[in-house]
């Protein structure tokens, strides 16, 4: 008889638990670039000249959340076209 190969209900909650785990430490990490980068500009002393780039550059960018929804308003048109 062969044994069927199952995933028990602790081997899904120990992979998300790792999941989680995996995911603070990005989290921490990212905080933790974030800081220093703010830091090491605030130490060079170039914080409007920062300001002033991101300003330029974003006028010209559309966020990921519009680039987001903007995907999301063709792909479903595309959708009902085909239907």
């Amino acid at each position: 008889m062969k044994k069927k190969k199952t995933i028990s209900k602790h081997d899904i909650i120990r992979a998300i638990n790792s999941l989680n785990h995996s995911m603070n430490s990005l989290v921490e990490r990212l905080e933790l670039l974030e800081k220093n980068f703010g830091e090491y500009v605030e130490m060079k002393d170039d914080v409007g000249k920062l300001k002033k780039y991101r300003s330029k550059k974003k006028e010209g960018s559309l966020s990921w959340v519009k680039r987001l929804m903007q995907w999301l308003k063709i792909s479903l048109k595309e959708k009902a076209d085909q239907k």
